[in-house]
C-alpha cells in the first residue's frame, strides 16, 4: 500500500486529530484497522495526527508542523474531507482536501487541470505538445490517441496552408483565386468572366461520397431566393463517383449578368430530393469582361 501522508499547521504543543471522510460514499476511515465505514460503523474516527518532533519518532523537529502518514489498507479513488479537531473537543480548528487515484495521492488542483484537458495517455506523441505538434507541422507524429484517418502530413496546419498556396484549378482556365477543396470552405471566392462560356471541374473527394448520388450547382443572387430565380441551377456530371470527381458546363447566357452572387454544390440522393447536403459554397462574382 502506498503512503498517504496527511500534514497540518497548527500551535506548537497541541495534540491533534484527524478524521478523513470519503467524499463519494460518506464512509469515514475507522482508526482501529484504517478500512472506510459507513457513518456509525467505524468505531474510531479520530485519528492522532502528532507533531513533527523527535520525541513522536521522527528524525528532527519541525514545531508546528503535525504529521501522520497512512497506509494499512488501500484507499477508495476520489477526493477526501479532513477535519482537524484538538484532543477532548468537538470543534473543528482545520478542515483541508485531499485527492487519491489508485492509492496514490494526487494534488487537488493538478487532478482539475487533468480532468479538464482529458485523458491523455502521456506516452509517446499522446501528450499536449505532440497533439499540438500534429495540429500544426505536416511532419509531426501521429499521436495515437487521436484515432481516425487523421495524418499530420495531409490534414495539419502547414500541409493545408501548401494546399492553399499551391492552388487546385477548378475550371480548365483557373478561375479562381481560392481552391475546390475537399470540405466547405466558407468566404472563399470564385472569379468569372462575364460571358465565359467554361467548363467548372469539380473535385470534391472521398468524404462527400455517397452511392447513387446526385449532385448539384446553384448559383443564385440572393441565398434566400427561390431556386427558379438562380442563374444556375444543373447537375453536375460525375466521373469519378468514388471520389466526386466531375464537371459542369456552364454557358455565356448563364454567366452573361456581372455581379456578386452565392454558389454552392449540393449532395442529394438519386431521386434528386432527399438528403440535401452541402459540399462546397463559396461568393461567386462574375467581373466584366475587357474586350467587347
Amino acid at each position: 500500500m502506498a503512503i498517504k501522508k496527511i500534514t497540518a499547521s497548527y500551535n506548537t504543543g497541541a495534540s491533534l486529530t484527524v478524521t478523513v471522510i470519503d467524499d463519494e460514499t460518506g464512509n469515514i476511515l475507522d482508526d482501529t484497522d484504517g478500512i472506510f465505514r459507513a457513518e456509525g460503523l467505524a468505531a474510531d474516527i479520530r485519528m492522532a495526527i502528532p507533531e513533527h518532533l523527535v520525541a513522536n519518532g521522527f528524525t528532527a523537529d519541525i514545531k508546528g508542523l503535525y504529521e501522520h502518514s497512512e497506509n494499512r489498507v488501500p484507499w477508495p479513488d476520489g477526493d477526501k474531507t479532513l477535519l482537524f479537531r484538538k484532543v477532548g473537543s468537538d470543534d473543528v480548528i482545520w478542515s483541508d482536501q485531499m485527492r487519491t487515484e489508485a492509492d496514490t495521492e494526487v494534488p487537488v488542483d493538478t487532478k482539475e487541470i487533468l480532468d479538464r484537458l482529458g485523458a491523455f495517455t502521456g506516452t509517446g506523441e499522446n501528450t499536449v505538445l505532440g497533439f499540438f505538434k500534429a495540429q500544426l507541422k505536416k511532419d509531426a507524429e501521429i499521436p495515437s490517441d487521436i484515432g481516425g484517418s487523421f495524418n499530420p502530413a495531409t490534414d495539419s496546419q502547414e500541409a493545408l496552408q501548401e494546399k492553399l498556396v499551391n492552388g487546385v484549378t477548378i475550371s480548365t482556365v483557373q478561375v479562381t483565386n481560392g481552391v475546390l477543396t475537399t470540405a466547405v470552405t466558407e468566404g472563399s471566392e470564385v472569379l468569372w468572366k462575364r460571358g465565359d462560356a467554361d467548363r467548372l471541374t469539380v473535385n470534391l473527394g472521398s468524404a462527400y461520397a455517397k452511392a447513387g448520388s446526385k449532385f448539384y450547382l446553384c448559383i443564385k443572387a440572393n441565398q434566400t431566393d427561390n431556386n427558379t430565380a438562380a442563374i444556375v441551377n444543373a447537375e453536375c456530371t460525375i466521373t469519378d463517383a468514388s471520389n466526386v470527381v466531375g464537371y459542369i458546363d456552364l454557358t455565356a447566357a448563364q454567366m452573361a449578368m456581372g455581379g456578386k452572387y452565392y454558389a454552392e454544390i449540393e449532395r442529394r440522393d438519386a431521386d434528386g430530393a432527399s438528403n440535401p447536403r452541402t459540399c462546397w459554397e463559396a461568393v461567386w462574382r462574375i467581373t466584366q469582361d475587357t474586350r467587347q
